[in-house]
């Protein structure tokens, strides 16, 4: 990570037990009709309705009929795709590569004693990261609005600062509580430091799943890859991560750093890899589609001391935009 600071109903659900419930009562009043016009209720009590009379109430129920059910209203999708700049405006990522309907908020330190939007537009969710415990924390929750989709993340990417699992761990948990008081309702979310899980003598402190934390709402991962590009599905970092978030009994819910292709600084950029990241974009959204519980997909549409991560060609932007329009 580059330092910086649903189930509406659908609209044939209701209507349609309606109808049912309508169909039999009124069935049963034609029903009543029939009889009662034939005189045939104690002999249908009986079993011996006659044939004429059968046929009388067959006539009138045949002639019954219902309105069609109505179309189903479309839903949002479950999946909100967006993107967080730093060195370009809310404003124009949105209208690059938008709809962004997920970005990220940073404060290095402690939270501030109120919330603030800044110039991020409203109904975007804004996943709010912070690296130090203080008193801020249960006002500045306290202030979120009513209905703002805000999620909060306490020291995202541990496993980069913490030596210990368990340390982040407790830590986590003290903090997920005084969140929880604050509003019950606060999703409070885990985000991991993808390299921690690529294995290896110095990329395996994650694999062990000690800083999977016990109170977290959601879990995320950065995920980075610089040249090297390959799908989600068998980059050793995402897959470890997923195996220790489910050996915990815990469900990944996602990418709140995603960069793919870097221009290192000093660099030129590179067409090939350009167009390798655009194709894997595409892959990605098919894999992601096949796990349920991924919420958030975000970009790291921004420049930092690893270089340019953000889009500057048309076939990437074109990918990204194709699938922001798919889940919006």
């Amino acid at each position: 990570m580059v330092n910086a600071t649903q189930d509406s109903l659908r609209a044939n659900g209701r209507p349609a037990r309606t109808l049912r419930h309508s169909v039999t009562v009124t069935s049963a009043l034609v029903l009543a009709a029939g009889l009662a016009a034939t005189g045939g209720a104690s002999a249908f009590a009986d079993g011996h309705m006659s044939s004429g009379r059968a046929q009388t109430l067959l006539n009138v129920n045949r002639s019954f009929t219902t309105s069609p059910k109505p179309a189903p209203t479309p839903t949002p999708s479950n999946l909100l795709v967006g993107a967080r700049a730093a060195d370009v405006s809310f404003s124009a990522m949105d209208a690059t590569i938008g709809p962004v309907r997920v970005t990220r908020t940073f404060y290095t330190g402690t939270l501030p004693a109120t919330f603030s939007r800044g110039t991020v537009t409203a109904g975007v969710k804004i996943i709010v990261s912070y690296k130090t415990p203080s008193a801020n924390t249960a006002s500045y929750v306290k202030s979120i609005p009513a209905g703002a989709d805000v999620e909060l993340c306490f020291h995202h990417e541990p496993e980069g600062d913490y030596a210990h699992g368990a340390d982040f761990v407790k830590a986590f948990d003290i903090e997920a509580d005084v969140v929880h008081k604050a509003n019950p309702a606060m999703h409070f979310d885990y985000i991991a430091l993808g390299y921690a899980y690529q294995g290896g003598p110095t990329s395996s402190a994650g694999m062990d799943g000690s800083y999977v934390p016990d109170k977290s709402d959601f879990n995320y991962v950065d995920s980075y890859q610089r040249s090297a590009i390959q799908p989600a599905q068998t980059d050793p970092k995402v897959q470890n991560f997923i195996k220790a978030l489910h050996a915990k009994g815990k469900k990944f819910n996602g990418f709140t750093e995603y960069g793919r292709g870097v221009v290192a600084p000093g660099a030129s950029f590179n067409q090939s890899i350009a167009t390798a990241r655009a194709k894997i974009i595409a892959v990605d959204a098919t894999y992601i589609k096949t796990l349920p519980d991924v919420n958030v997909w975000a970009y790291w549409y921004t420049t930092g001391s690893a270089g340019q991560w953000r889009f500057t060609d048309s076939a990437s932007i074109d990918a990204w935009k194709t699938v922001e329009n798919a889940n919006k």
